[in-house]
């Protein structure tokens, strides 16, 4: 059986996520746990998995002010954006979460900053990934990777 669950820092990003799985999965389907991936002591809860997929906040907040407003009308700024002095925080934390919780031959998938994609992707080369991918999206942007578990 397909078990599903999420993970958010934020009660209110959570809040959106488990609302929207709940309009397309049956609820006893998944499962939602609030907390703070970038601490690695959270993460013996975690079981070992198959898939990992995440899309993770990744504007910049100095760019907050250049956005359509749309771009807030449905997701919490904690889930969009990250501190511009690091911005690649979360993909390295992931991936080092990923490297201890995906099975051999799992894979990962991030969704990415344009303008950081490669380095995501060389990252994930250098911290021993293989068949790591990157796809475009609609507008021809980079914005997708995929990297498999060793």
């Amino acid at each position: 059986a397909l078990e599903l669950f999420g993970v958010e820092r934020s009660g209110e990003a959570l809040a959106v996520a488990a609302g929207n799985a709940g309009r397309i999965l049956d609820k006893s389907s998944f499962k939602f746990t609030q907390c703070d991936i970038l601490e690695p002591s959270n993460w013996a809860q975690f079981s070992l998995v198959d898939l990992i997929i995440s899309n993770p906040p990744y504007i910049p907040i100095s760019e907050k002010d250049l956005l359509p407003e749309h771009v807030f009308a449905h997701e919490p700024e904690q889930a969009l954006f990250v501190n511009d002095a690091d911005p690649l925080v979360f993909y390295r934390t992931i991936a080092a979460f990923a490297l201890q919780k995906l099975q051999t031959g799992g894979m990962l998938f991030f969704e990415c900053n344009e303008f950081n994609a490669r380095q995501v992707l060389s990252d994930l080369q250098t911290a021993g990934f293989r068949s790591v991918i990157l796809k475009k999206d609609l507008a021809g942007a980079d914005r997708m990777i995929r990297a498999i578990r060793d």
